[in-house]
């Protein structure tokens, strides 16, 4: 195929930074598009272009086909494209087992961070009345209860897999580049709460494995993006 890819996000690293990874891992070239600020943002969201308003966004042309491009949203989806368009990569799995297991893994990171997200944007999700001094009770209560456990059953998979990847592949999977594109952002805060990932070290070993990946280092030899919390996902 031949597709003419344009990323759309802001210049941080944030929920863009596992699609950037799997862009450059699969070898696809693609334009790193930053917004320079929240108002052309806005002005994109206004024209109806984002289908729910959201980045990070992907924009795909087929050069080939003269049909108009196609704007991609929903980071997992994203990934999923991207590990589509390119099979040899073995991002998505062949077999479907795996496959599943590589999707629930992904899914999940959906699942373990969506009550922290609901208290740090709480307009998007209708929290906007909640006391402030009840919101940071259940920020408090979120960190101590319920991401643990997500990392515990993360670190149970691991150890039942067997291959230092999240699915119990030979490779890295999509799920695998979702995990470790945020988890250097809740390691030093993004959750309200500075994490000491050593206590999970099956899962601490596995990021710290997943930037060893060539792709991954030659990335970073050329392109380096801040950590910023207030992040549109």
């Amino acid at each position: 195929m031949d597709l003419e890819i344009k990323l759309y996000y802001f210049g941080i690293a944030g929920k863009g930074e596992a699609i950037r990874l799997a862009l450059k891992h699969a070898g696809i070239e693609f334009e790193d598009y930053k917004f320079a600020d929240f108002d052309e943002f806005n002005k994109m969201k206004e024209t109806g272009e984002l289908m729910f308003g959201q980045v990070p966004a992907l924009k795909v042309t087929n050069k080939a086909s003269g049909k108009p491009p196609a704007i991609l949203t929903q980071s997992a989806a994203i990934l999923r494209f991207i590990a589509k368009i390119s099979p040899h990569t073995d991002l998505y799995p062949k077999c479907p087992i795996q496959a599943a297991r590589a999707d629930a893994i992904l899914d999940q990171e959906a699942d373990a961070f969506q009550s922290i997200r609901c208290c740090t944007y709480p307009d998007r999700f209708g929290f906007s009345q909640v006391d402030e001094e009840v919101m940071k009770k259940c920020k408090e209560e979120i960190n101590e209860k319920v991401i643990p456990k997500h990392f515990e059953l993360l670190e149970k998979q691991l150890v039942k897999g067997g291959t230092g990847w999240l699915a119990g592949t030979e490779k890295p999977t999509i799920a695998d580049f979702q995990w470790a594109g945020i988890l250097p952002a809740v390691k030093v805060g993004s959750t309200g709460k500075k994490w000491d990932m050593t206590a999970y070290p099956k899962l601490n070993a596995m990021c710290d494995r997943f930037y060893e990946i060539e792709s991954v280092k030659a990335w970073y030899e050329n392109n380096k993006y801040e950590f910023w919390f207030q992040v549109l996902e």
